[in-house]
């Protein structure tokens, strides 16, 4: 299908077919089509909890390093990074 995108620029996109399997493709000259993270990025399959939090100073003056302390809990039933 050749058309335009939202913001009006010409695209070419089509679904091909490459070792049985059907891949959507786009062709912008400026654009990879590689994707900008890897699959599964940023997702969690557990909860945390985050409690107790506190801080090293009430005011900060000039370069002051202002340094804060929680306790993070999993909650969840599979382990995580968080």
């Amino acid at each position: 299908m050749i058309g335009r995108d939202s913001a009006g620029c010409n695209i070419n996109s089509y679904a091909a077919y490459i070792e049985g399997k059907e891949r959507y493709t786009t062709s912008y000259i400026d654009v990879n089509n590689s994707p900008l993270y890897p699959f599964g990025y940023g997702l969690s399959y557990t909860n945390f909890k985050y409690g107790d939090l506190s801080v090293n100073k009430t005011e900060l003056h000039g370069d002051d390093e202002l340094k804060v302390r929680t306790t993070v809990t999993n909650m969840g039933k599979y382990p995580g990074e968080e």
